[in-house]
C-alpha cells in the first residue's frame, strides 16, 4: 500500500503522478486500488449512503459527509481497529494503518460510484456539464491524495506489512 500510483497513465497527466485513482476526462483511463474485501452487508450498507454522498459532492460537503460514514462504519464493523491494554507499538501501527487503509478504501469507493453514475450511466447533476463532472471527480481525486498523505506515515512505519507479498495479491 505504500505506492498506490502506476506509472502507465502518469504521462497523461503531469498532476497525475501520484493519484490514487486517476479520474481522468479520457475513456478508459480509470485506476482503482481497492484491495480490501466487503461482505455483502457492508456493500449494501455502503450504497445504501450513495444518495447522500451525491448530495454531499454536489453541496461541496464531502469532508463532513466521510468523518461520518467512518464513524459510523467503524461502530458497525469495528473489526481489528479496536486498541487493547497489551497492544505493542507495531501493532498499534498496524492497527492504524488497516482502519486508514479502509478509510482510503471506502472514499474509493464511493468514487468510483458516482463516476459510474455520472458518466457511464447518467445522468450527472442536473445543469452540470461533462466538464464540470470531470472537474469535481477530478477535485474529489485531490482530496483522496490529501487524505492519504495525511496519514502515509502509518504506512511509512509498517512498510514490510504492505509489501505486494503480503497482500494476497
Amino acid at each position: 500500500m505504500t505506492n498506490l500510483t502506476s506509472s502507465e497513465t502518469s504521462s497523461h497527466c503531469s498532476n497525475c503522478r501520484d493519484a490514487i485513482i486517476r479520474v481522468l476526462p479520457i475513456p478508459g483511463l480509470y485506476e482503482y486500488a481497492i484491495r480490501l474485501d466487503y461482505s455483502p452487508e457492508q456493500r449494501l450498507w455502503l450504497a445504501k449512503c450513495g444518495p447522500k454522498f451525491e448530495r454531499a459532492v454536489c453541496r461541496n460537503r464531502v469532508i463532513p459527509f466521510f468523518r461520518q460514514v467512518w464513524r459510523d462504519w467503524f461502530i458497525e464493523w469495528p473489526g481489528a481497529i479496536q486498541s487493547t491494554p497489551t497492544q505493542t507499538e507495531k501493532e498499534f501501527k498496524q492497527m492504524r494503518a488497516d482502519e486508514e487503509h479502509r478509510k482510503i478504501e471506502i472514499f474509493t469507493l464511493y468514487i468510483m460510484g458516482l463516476k459510474n453514475r455520472w458518466i457511464e450511466n447518467g445522468p450527472p447533476p442536473q445543469n452540470w456539464t461533462q466538464v464540470r463532472v470531470f472537474a469535481k471527480l477530478h477535485e474529489l481525486e485531490e482530496m483522496i491524495m490529501w487524505q492519504f498523505k495525511l496519514v502515509e506515515h502509518y504506512f511509512v512505519e509498517i512498510e514490510e506489512h504492505w509489501n505486494v507479498e503480503n497482500l494476497g495479491l
